[in-house]
């Protein structure tokens, strides 16, 4: 019993978490990403 429900929380755990997103992954500016002052 304990088995299958572990095994049944996994599977929705990872069906979960595999949804697919539509919105698309842009980075934010460098300015953004880059703390501090940096000379080159």
């Amino acid at each position: 019993m304990l088995k299958s429900l572990a095994s049944f929380f996994v599977i929705v755990v990872l069906l979960v978490g595999c949804k697919s997103k539509s919105e698309e992954c842009i980075a934010p500016a460098i300015d953004k990403n880059l703390v501090g002052t940096w000379k080159g």
